[in-house]
């Protein structure tokens, strides 16, 4: 079985990369929906963090209010790191246990759609490492048709690598500045290579 880890900054289109090799059999682990599940699910993390936070971090319903934990970390690297630190053991234990059992079922290839892949010192876990990327002003038109913050998409953005700083680590840049028919080919093309080279 072999795990590719895909990664890139916010609005760079990762998790649409992701999509595609899931539409090619591959089985994917998103670690975002991951993080949102144990926020809602995990109890020790709901204490740990309400007990940091405060009370006005927690919705009515007693679950994490993620959009008051994101005002309160981006932009504070210091509380981002908190999180982190919080957050990113969990998800990584429960990662791992999902590529265990994909290994016991026979998967030949596993994605972890992962923005902090690099960051949060996940790379051990993956045979290689591909990086999306697209130009800024794409990045940002794409945001902003989700109705995200033009001030909360600069903050995320500052307290994430650089492409340049991921592109360092990474076996395959994935340009993501054509349509998506164009990602579609570029994506197969990359993917055919990268499983030829393992046979």
């Amino acid at each position: 079985m072999k795990i590719i880890g895909v990664t890139g900054g916010i609005g760079s289109g990762k998790t649409t990369v992701a999509g595609i090799l899931g539409g090619m059999g591959a089985a994917v682990i998103d670690a975002d929906a991951i993080g949102h599940r144990v926020l809602s699910e995990d109890a020790d993390v709901k204490d740990i963090l309400a007990g940091h936070f405060g009370p006005s971090a927690l919705l009515p319903d007693g679950n994490m209010d993620r959009h008051v934990l994101a005002e309160r970390v981006f932009g504070n690297a210091g509380q981002l790191h908190f999180l982190n630190c919080v957050l990113h053991p969990v998800i990584r234990c429960r990662v791992e246990s999902l590529i265990r059992e994909y290994r016991l079922q026979g998967c030949e290839l596993v994605i972890i759609d992962a923005p902090l892949l690099i960051e949060a010192g996940w790379v051990d876990m993956v045979d290689c490492v591909w990086v999306v990327t697209a130009p800024r002003n794409m990045i940002m038109k794409r945001l902003e048709s989700k109705k995200m913050p033009r001030r909360q998409v600069l903050s995320r953005m500052k307290a994430q690598l650089t492409d340049r700083e991921r592109c360092r680590l990474a076996d395959e840049i994935i340009d993501n500045s054509s349509d998506l028919s164009g990602l579609k080919i570029q994506v197969s093309g990359i993917l055919q290579n990268y499983m030829a080279k393992q046979c």
